[in-house]
C-alpha cells in the first residue's frame, strides 16, 4: 500500500482537526479518531506519526509497527482531561483530638462541636464536625502529597491561585472515630482570555468508612504553563 493511504490520513487529520477547533470537543477525540483510521484502515509497512505540537495536527509517513504508532499516540495526548483521576493516596480516621484541634483552629466550637453534654440532645447524639471543617479536611485529602500538584506538572502546568468552591452540598455527618476517603477527578481544563492563564476545575466526593458519602463540591483553581 501506498501514499493514497496517506492521503487519506490527512484528510480524517483535517476532519479531526476541524472538530477540535469546535467548543467542548476535545483533542483526545481527534485523536481517537486517527488512531481509529489508522488501525483499521492503514498497512502499517506505510503508516503516519501523529505528532500534536504548536496547536496543529502533522503526519508524516514513515515506516512503524503497531505497538510503535500506539505508543506514539499516547506519548503526545494530554494526560489531564475531563474524567481524569485525581490520585487521593490516603484516607484519614478523626479522633477526639482532630475535632479538637480543628474545631478550635477554625473558631467553630459552638456547643454542639465541644460539649458533649449539649450534643446528646441534638440529632446525631453525640459532637459532630462542623460543615466548614468537613470541607477543610476533604480538600485536604485531595492536595495531600501534592495530588494535584504532580497531576498538573504531567502536562507542564503549575498552580497559580485558588479561585473558589461552588456546589458544596453536606450530605452526612462526620461523627467521632470516621475515616474520610476523596474521591476526586478533573472537570475541565480550559484557557482564560488571558493566554498566560487556565482554569482547572475538579469535583470531589468524600466518603467515610461506611461508603456513604459526607461532601461533594468543585473548586476552581487558576493554573499556568509552565516555560
Amino acid at each position: 500500500m501506498g501514499y493514497p493511504e496517506v492521503s487519506k490520513l490527512l484528510q480524517v487529520v483535517a476532519d479531526a482537526e476541524k472538530e477540535k477547533s469546535q467548543p467542548n470537543i476535545s483533542l483526545l477525540n481527534a485523536i481517537d479518531t486517527v488512531q481509529e483510521y489508522i488501525i483499521e484502515n492503514i498497512d502499517y509497512s506505510v503508516i503516519a506519526e501523529v505528532v500534536i505540537g504548536s496547536g496543529r495536527i502533522d503526519v508524516i509517513p514513515i515506516t512503524m509497527t503497531a505497538s510503535a504508532v500506539e505508543n506514539q499516540l499516547l506519548t503526545y495526548m494530554d494526560k489531564i482531561t475531563a474524567g481524569t483521576k485525581i490520585p487521593c493516596r490516603v484516607s484519614r480516621t478523626l479522633d477526639v483530638g482532630d475535632f479538637s484541634i480543628l474545631h478550635q483552629l477554625t473558631w467553630f466550637n459552638m456547643a454542639i462541636h465541644s460539649n458533649s453534654e449539649y450534643a446528646k440532645g441534638t440529632w446525631f447524639k453525640e459532637r459532630s464536625l462542623a460543615g466548614p471543617v468537613i470541607f477543610a479536611v476533604a480538600d485536604g485529602l485531595v492536595h495531600h502529597a501534592d495530588n494535584i500538584t504532580e497531576l498538573l506538572a504531567q502536562d507542564g502546568y503549575e498552580i497559580y491561585a485558588y479561585i473558589g468552591v461552588d456546589n458544596v452540598k453536606i450530605t452526612a455527618p462526620v461523627l467521632f472515630g470516621d475515616t474520610l476517603k476523596a474521591d476526586a477527578e478533573v472537570v475541565d481544563l480550559r484557557p482564560t482570555k488571558n493566554p498566560e492563564r487556565f482554569l482547572f476545575i475538579y469535583q470531589n466526593k468524600t466518603y467515610n468508612q461506611r461508603n456513604q458519602q459526607v461532601i461533594e463540591y468543585r473548586t476552581t483553581m487558576m493554573v499556568t504553563k509552565k516555560d
